[in-house]
């Protein structure tokens, strides 16, 4: 069974003890800025219709893309956050947040929480649910299921959607985007060298973002205290690997990584790695280097068209 895979939780008493730093037309022939499409409120499936007919060289393939999420509480600036965050949808439940009380995370209000990601792409025609249950201690932060997503439901294409689910004592913000067309870039971050011959005790960031759009991915988050060990040419674990792209923007990767064990910091790599879709190289590669490391982040392009398609890159990749 998938790592991630879990069981629909239950509702119980134990629930509550489960900061990071082309533009189509639409029916009314009216070009919405930043690339979005806004689909006819009354009659959706004859806009997506037409939305295609008039886009011939737009695959018949949309994906959903979770960005993030950001809680905020009523009455404080801070605190520690812990509950579950779930996607129910057809191939499955997954987690893509999941801390008990012991384990919780700290985060300045309002704030984004660090997301797992999922071993598969979303398509939006198959439904799927988006469910929340998030505490301060024993403040109800966020609870509840996000509004279905059902096929074809949707109402803005290629623009980032934010959604609010709200609990007795905050809210949190679900932001995420219907992709067109899109491709599935496979994620790998390699510590070529360190600050010692083993490797590198390595805390810092890594985020993804794509050109044209504001919002981030976090891929990677450890503070000093937290870090991991990585040795010489092994990956460093990320929160996420696959990741929707849209075809027209470019894939940027943020890096800025140090060792733990030098004081007062020693860099290990700090910059971003850039990749545009090529189809004649199916796999990109780039080097960040710092004082007192270097960096390889490499990307693995795939074409999206069908949940087999990820299948393939989870059975290569053992995602």
């Amino acid at each position: 069974m998938d790592p991630a895979y879990v069981e629909k939780p239950t509702e119980n008493s134990d629930s509550k003890e489960s900061d990071l730093e082309q533009s189509c037309i639409s029916t009314s022939e009216e070009e919405i800025n930043g690339g979005g499409v806004i689909l006819d409120e009354d009659h959706p499936w004859l806009d997506r219709a037409y939305y295609l007919k008039r886009c011939p060289s737009i695959n018949d393939a949309f994906c959903f893309e979770i960005f993030e999420v950001r809680v905020s509480h009523s009455t404080k600036t801070s605190g520690k956050i812990h509950g579950t965050i779930y996607i129910d949808s057809s191939l499955g439940v997954y987690n893509l947040y999941k801390r008990n009380k012991n384990n919780a995370e700290t985060i300045s209000f309002p704030g984004t929480i660090t997301l797992a990601g999922l071993p598969f792409a979303l398509r939006a025609d198959d439904p799927f649910i988006m469910h929340l249950d998030l505490w301060h201690g024993s403040d109800e932060v966020s609870k509840g299921f996000t509004t279905e997503i059902s096929p074809f439901g949707w109402r803005v294409v290629d623009e980032d959607i934010t959604d609010e689910v709200r609990g007795r004592n905050g809210a949190a913000l679900v932001t995420y985007a219907v992709v067109s067309s899109p491709l599935v870039a496979f994620v790998e971050v390699i510590l070529i060298k360190g600050n010692r011959k083993s490797g590198a005790k390595i805390y810092g960031t890594i985020t993804a973002s794509m050109t044209g759009w504001d919002v981030k991915r976090v891929l990677f988050c450890k503070k000093r205290a937290k870090y991991i060990s990585v040795n010489r040419s092994e990956p460093i674990p990320l929160l996420r690997s696959l990741l929707i792209v849209a075809r027209t923007s470019a894939l940027h990767v943020d890096l800025d990584l140090a060792d733990a064990f030098s004081f007062p910091n020693a860099p290990i790599a700090s910059g971003v790695a850039k990749f545009s879709f090529d189809c004649d190289r199916a796999e990109t590669t780039q080097t960040i280097s710092g004082k007192f490391g270097e960096i390889e982040v490499k990307v693995n392009w795939w074409c999206y068209y069908s949940h087999q398609e990820t299948y393939k890159i989870r059975n290569r990749y053992g995602v």
